[in-house]
């Protein structure tokens, strides 16, 4: 089942207009007094207040859509999906669906066809006896196996894609 379409409704938060607010208040006092009425001290806190909430809201915001995600895919366990591979370490990797902005994780124990180990250098897990890699933006077939709520963590398995073919060097003569 298709995620559901983006509405096109934009919403301004509230914190991000008061810094506009704030402005506009000022220049209406000059062009009616022919001077602003705030302190110079009181505007630079009035900022560094405005920005560190704003900071704080963005970071709420990407925490809910996240929450709502993988509330959506608890539901969805067994989902296939076809993900972008964002992130590589010893561990793993991180892939990310093309229509849904939400990352899961392919654990390295879960690669069912060797032993990885990690290439810093290139960003890719490389299996040592096949040579298959994976690597950073590379296109993986994957589905849905685990969501935790609680922790807000994702979890995927390779399903198909097992990776790049090892790379064939040229002949010297």
């Amino acid at each position: 089942m298709p995620w559901p379409a983006r509405t096109t409704a934009i919403f301004t938060s509230p914190i991000r207009r008061y810094p506009d607010l704030v402005v506009h208040r000022l220049m209406d006092q000059l062009i009616r007094r022919g001077k602003a009425g705030s302190a110079f001290d009181e505007l630079v806190a009035l900022g560094d207040h405005c920005s560190k909430m704003e900071r704080r809201a963005e970071v709420a915001e990407r925490e809910l859509v996240k929450l709502k995600l993988l509330t959506y895919l608890s539901d969805k366990l067994g989902l296939e999906l076809e993900v972008v591979i964002t992130g590589v370490a010893d561990y793993g990797f991180y892939g990310q669906p093309e229509k849904l902005p939400v990352e899961g994780l392919v654990h390295i124990s879960t690669l069912p066809d060797d032993y990885y180990r990690f290439d810093e250098s290139s960003h890719s897990l490389i299996g040592q006896r096949t040579k298959r890699r994976y690597r950073l933006g590379d296109k993986v077939k994957v589905k849905v196996v685990h969501v935790d709520l609680q922790r807000r963590q994702l979890d995927f398995q390779v399903t198909e894609g097992l990776g790049a073919p090892p790379r064939r060097g040229r002949k010297r003569s």
